[in-house]
């Protein structure tokens, strides 16, 4: 994982449509309860899955959507004491008061810091103070949100160490990466992610990551051939608009 992050990255400006949205990966209506138990994956030697050298073309940038980020449930049945400050979490980011939803994720994190979720929340929480203030009319607020996104990445960079196998932590930190405009690291990520996980979200962002290359035709060839396994699943839910919406631009 350390490898991973040696190498020096070129930052790009990455510019975003639209507002992010905020979900919660959990089994339970219920933050407080964990996710699922799953087998346990040493996945550590993934991060050094090899990147091949694509050739840019010409092509201008294109700026595709991305799944919401997610946060992550937190099992505190060990320290029932923190069951208010991580409600006091959760509404925070419910209300996207992202001072306050970082704030108290940090604390948590001080009294678990070998919980890869509260990493997981804290860095999501940091990641959407950085994309607001990247929408703010003031250029010395814009330019500061360089800061919340280094933070973001750390944070998130922490939990994957933590847990390598969490497919919502490779996700988010792809997310912060793209959107912080080390794309280069965005597209090593993803694809440690996808290497292991066959899952929408995944392959979107990976096209997401190439056509933010210039890369648009390797991003539609991704989404053409998700798309079409999507249609033929026998559960009509399963419609993405989304991937809809993002192969639509690449076809115009």
């Amino acid at each position: 994982m350390e490898q991973l992050y040696s190498v020096h990255e070129e930052v790009v400006e990455y510019v975003h449509e639209s507002d992010e949205t905020v979900i919660y990966a959990s089994n339970s209506q219920s933050h407080f309860n964990p996710e699922l138990e799953s087998e346990p994956h040493n996945l550590l030697q993934d991060f050094h899955y090899p990147l091949e050298s694509i050739p840019m073309d010409n092509q201008s940038q294109l700026v595709l959507k991305l799944h919401p980020a997610k946060a992550l449930g937190v099992d505190l049945s060990q320290h029932p004491g923190l069951d208010g400050l991580l409600a006091e979490a959760f509404y925070a980011i419910g209300a996207e008061d992202w001072d306050n939803a970082s704030e108290s994720f940090q604390q948590l994190i001080a009294s678990k810091p070998e919980d890869a979720n509260l990493f997981n929340n804290y860095g999501l929480s940091l990641l959407q103070k950085a994309l607001a203030m990247t929408r703010s009319l003031n250029p010395e607020i814009i330019a500061q949100s360089e800061i919340q996104f280094r933070s973001s990445i750390l944070s998130l960079r922490e939990a994957a160490k933590k847990e390598p196998g969490n497919p919502t932590i490779l996700l988010n930190l792809s997310h912060a990466l793209l959107a912080s405009g080390r794309i280069d690291k965005a597209l090593q990520i993803i694809r440690v992610h996808n290497s292991t996980n066959n899952s929408s979200e995944g392959k979107n962002m990976e096209a997401a990551v190439l056509a933010a290359q210039g890369h648009s035709a390797m991003a539609k060839q991704i989404l053409v051939a998700l798309s079409s396994q999507l249609k033929q699943s026998p559960d009509p839910n399963i419609l993405d608009v989304i991937i809809a919406s993002n192969l639509a631009k690449l076809t115009q």
